[in-house]
């Protein structure tokens, strides 16, 4: 089954199979940016969305969910999240 995931470090977006427990998921992107990733979007306009959803936290050097009352604050740090553009 192809699935999508999102790179909120350089703002990509790609795909990988997966079947079962198996992926071909890029081994390279997974040990260069491992916590910036996020993974198991059905589409590619769900990955898209969530690069809105989720921000890089340079703090953590990972990712960080962003949430209606605090959109800019790392929910795991609590240090401010940079918007990324572009």
């Amino acid at each position: 089954m192809k699935k999508w995931y999102c790179n909120t470090k350089t703002q990509e977006v790609d795909s990988y199979n997966e079947s079962g427990d198996l992926t071909d998921f890029n081994r390279g992107e997974f040990l260069a940016y491992g916590d910036y990733l996020v993974t198991g979007y059905k589409t590619k306009e769900d990955a898209l969305l969530g690069l809105k959803t989720w921000l890089p936290c340079d703090t953590c050097n990972g990712t960080a969910l962003t949430t209606k009352n605090n959109p800019l604050i790392c929910i795991r740090c609590n240090k401010p999240l940079k918007e990324v553009s572009k």
